[in-house]
């Protein structure tokens, strides 16, 4: 078979992968990923393993050779990132053009949940949770990852001004700040995002032309089995819920944003929970994948407080009162089923920015206090329309079925093979 590579930093994001697998096997191609995991977030992984369908090598596995020699000894009709920020991405990505070897940008979640428009502060920054990650990967960036970059700026003859742009994001990455527009090194030929609502950030950020940008569908509505008999289920409410309340995070401590780490990311919980049950509701936790190594969960279990996990969550969902969320794409979720949003407004989140998507959906409200939960659910409940919500939810819920977004990446990856 000929074969199509998938870059990425670590096997953490091998599900985004491994959905794919079969959908280029119907075409003749077989999908592999490369990892660099070894570098640094991944170290204990195999040389080579399978993970569900997808075959999955970590960069050890070739025994020192450059990404360029990596590029020539795949010979790869395409390389698809979940990601190309990261300075082993664009080297990588710069070679793969160097060679001819078209590239496909894939957004792994809808990006306009958070406040990416331009001049906007997605997160308030943390400092001291910033600087212990900054000095943790410091040594990997000194000794790996930015002598691989400029050893490809070398090699492909890169002139000035791609060397600038280095230095530039050097200096960002080092003062944790996000410049709106990404290097030339982080564009790839065609690009894929989950709804139309992202269209213009991949064109305006990352440079790809809007005519390249495929809309493809949202993932999570298959992953997380909402059907789309499930859309709009709660826009009328008929029947008594219990009084729980989910919340769904973001794992910001993963980031260095907002909380300063897991004790003051639990006070942050544990203050909710407590805010929440003195009025009478329950709170149900919906943690992100990334908390797989920050200790959340077995600390939440240990105060008693109760977590979602991914195969209940539709059906927790629909028993439910409502959401309290960050700006995390699995809000999204409770929203396509017309469930109140409470965006979280209150606390060490006081003052955050949410993303046009969930700002403009009619059913979201800014949660500023937690004792005012009751009357905001009720002011939702007698003001809101339902055609309106309707038109947010048919605007926003992307390409259906979900299920067919496997073959839409394809089939955009395809074309820019074949062309």
């Amino acid at each position: 078979m000929k074969r199509i590579i998938g870059f990425d930093s670590w096997t953490r994001g091998s599900h985004h992968f491994a959905r794919l697998v079969q959908a280029f096997r119907k075409r003749g191609f077989e999908l592999l990923l490369i990892h660099i995991g070894s570098w640094g977030h991944d170290k204990d992984r195999a040389e080579e393993e399978i993970l569900g369908d997808l075959l999955v090598r970590d960069i050890r596995y070739y025994r020192g050779m450059s990404f360029k020699d990596i590029l020539l000894r795949e010979n790869p009709a395409a390389v698809i990132y979940l990601s190309t920020r990261a300075f082993a991405h664009q080297s990588f990505n710069r070679y793969a053009h160097s060679l001819g070897i078209p590239t496909c940008h894939l957004y792994h979640g809808l990006v306009n949940v958070q406040a990416v428009e331009a001049g906007d502060l997605a997160y308030k920054m943390n400092w001291v949770s910033q600087s212990r990650i900054i000095f943790d990967r410091f040594l990997k960036n000194a000794t790996i990852l930015l002598p691989s970059y400029a050893k490809s700026l070398v090699c492909t003859k890169a002139g000035l001004k791609h060397w600038l742009w280095f230095f530039k994001e050097i200096m960002h990455k080092a003062t944790a700040t996000v410049y709106d527009q990404a290097p030339p090194d982080c564009t790839t030929t065609t690009g894929c995002v989950y709804t139309q609502a992202d269209v213009r950030h991949m064109v305006r950020v990352y440079g790809v032309p809007q005519e390249m940008v495929q809309v493809v569908g949202n993932p999570d509505l298959a992953a997380f089995q909402l059907k789309e008999n499930h859309l709009g289920c709660r826009i009328n409410e008929q029947q008594v819920r219990k009084n729980e309340i989910i919340y769904i995070d973001t794992a910001l401590i993963e980031a260095g944003v907002v909380f300063g780490g897991r004790d003051d990311f639990m006070k942050h919980l544990l203050d909710t929970h407590e805010r929440l049950r003195e009025h009478g509701y329950s709170l149900i936790l919906k943690l992100h994948p990334g908390h797989f190594r920050t200790g959340v969960a077995d600390d939440a279990r240990k105060h008693g407080l109760e977590i979602c996990e991914k195969e209940d969550f539709v059906d927790r969902l629909n028993k439910a009162s409502a959401v309290i969320v960050e700006s995390s794409t699995a809000a999204m979720i409770p929203a396509l089923m017309g469930m109140p949003l409470l965006l979280a407004n209150y606390g060490k989140l006081q003052g955050q920015a949410y993303g046009k998507v969930l700002t403009t959906y009619p059913k979201a409200r800014h949660l500023k206090d937690l004792k005012q939960v009751q009357n905001i659910l009720s002011e939702i409940e007698t003001s809101t329309q339902a055609q309106e919500v309707w038109d947010w939810i048919r605007e926003n819920s992307g390409p259906l079925p979900a299920e067919d977004m496997p073959d839409r990446v394809a089939e955009a990856v395809m074309q820019v093979i074949r062309n």
